[in-house]
């Protein structure tokens, strides 16, 4: 998934990153609370930090991932009717 890359390849790499964050947290793959290392992630995806940071600050918005101040991303504290509702399509 990596290499040097334009802005269009880049935002398609940080849409590949998000969409398969998304999946493993939706899958419970991350616990609920779980830190999600930026450093690991992007070495396990072989982008850039600031690709994973991306994905991560996409996944934010959708309310399936946590910032904290000076400590990273963490996979967001969900409750059943949550896990419901985001797999229900």
């Amino acid at each position: 998934m990596g290499g040097a890359e334009g802005p269009a390849e880049a935002r398609s790499l940080t849409s590949a990153v998000q969409a398969r964050l998304r999946a493993e947290i939706v899958a419970c793959r991350f616990r609920p609370g779980e830190k999600l290392p930026i450093a690991a992630l992007n070495t396990r995806f072989k982008v850039s930090y600031a690709l994973v940071r991306e994905a991560l600050s996409r996944l934010m918005a959708d309310g399936l991932v946590v910032a904290e101040d000076q400590r990273g991303f963490r996979a967001s504290p969900i409750s059943l009717a949550d896990l419901h509702d985001l797999t229900r399509f």
